[in-house]
């Protein structure tokens, strides 16, 4: 998410706002970190209906765009818009029952989510997998604080979700601050040249980016210059019928019938014909 940011706003925006930025992301982490305290006492002065009303206007508005959606989006519009005005209406409920149910379905959403980063990051071993791992075990454990009923027999979900959530938010926010105060230039893009994107100019070290624009009208015709991405999925790259494995086969990596990991492949085609590709060999 931060090299997203960096990317749409630019090192300069987000430097010149730096402390505004970070200014905000403490306040974050304080409110999470005072909604977390307050719940703990089953006294709760938070206004839980006010974010019942904005999850109940959510779930409306994406049940009511989910029809534009195509093939698979569509059922997930419809997934997520259900999902949101159920949580919106058990939390209107304000009874045992209804917080019962809104723990079990935060708790399993962490558990999944915990579970996905924690086998993607040790099957695909990539940089910093092991901090990766760590998130995704942090959020095991927060899916088994949902579950179990302590200490407030289930009426503090919400607030102890909203806290999670203001939390992290604010930690990635004060995280950005942090970066872009050192940052001279904008590490995510790489310094325009004269005759080709990847031929550096004469400019010096740290200067400003020069960025040509595109517009996307479709694919590029015969005589047009662009640059190919030729995308693998895990199943796709495997070199033998692969195990049935939903969700895991397709994002994270698949396993053929002679017990062989395949994790995908890309690989880059330019106009001219060069062909840039980088495939493990093991």
């Amino acid at each position: 998410m931060v090299q997203l940011v960096l990317l749409l706003l630019g090192a300069e925006y987000l430097r010149k706002r730096w402390r505004s930025i970070y200014v905000v992301g403490l306040l974050w982490v304080i409110a999470g970190l005072v909604l977390f305290v307050d719940a703990l006492d089953n006294a709760i002065y938070f206004p839980i209906n006010f974010f019942a009303y904005l999850f109940l206007a959510e779930g409306l508005a994406t049940l009511a765009v989910a029809w534009t959606g195509v093939g698979g989006q569509r059922v997930l519009r419809y997934v997520k818009g259900s999902a949101v005005v159920l949580a919106s209406v058990l939390i209107f409920a304000s009874d045992y029952h209804g917080n019962f149910l809104l723990s079990m379905i935060f708790g399993t959403l962490f558990l999944v989510d915990g579970l996905l980063q924690c086998i993607s990051a040790y099957m695909v071993r990539y940089r910093r997998w092991r901090v990766v791992m760590s998130w995704g075990l942090l959020e095991i454990g927060l899916a088994i604080f949902f579950y179990q009923p302590y200490p407030t027999h289930y009426v503090g979900t919400l607030p102890y979700c909203l806290s999670i959530f203001l939390i992290f938010g604010g930690g990635n926010l004060l995280v950005l601050a942090t970066r872009v105060r050192r940052m001279t230039a904008n590490p995510a893009l790489a310094r325009e040249g004269r005759h080709s994107a990847f031929q550096p100019d004469d400019a010096t070290e740290g200067s400003a980016l020069a960025l040509t624009q595109a517009e996307w009208d479709g694919p590029p015709e015969d005589h047009e210059h662009a640059l190919t991405v030729h995308v693998w999925t895990p199943t796709g790259s495997a070199k033998s019928p692969t195990q049935s494995r939903p969700i895991v086969n397709r994002y994270i990596a698949a396993v053929d019938v002679n017990g062989v990991i395949s994790t995908g492949h890309a690989a880059l085609e330019s106009a001219e014909g060069i062909y840039i590709s980088l495939y493990p060999g093991v």
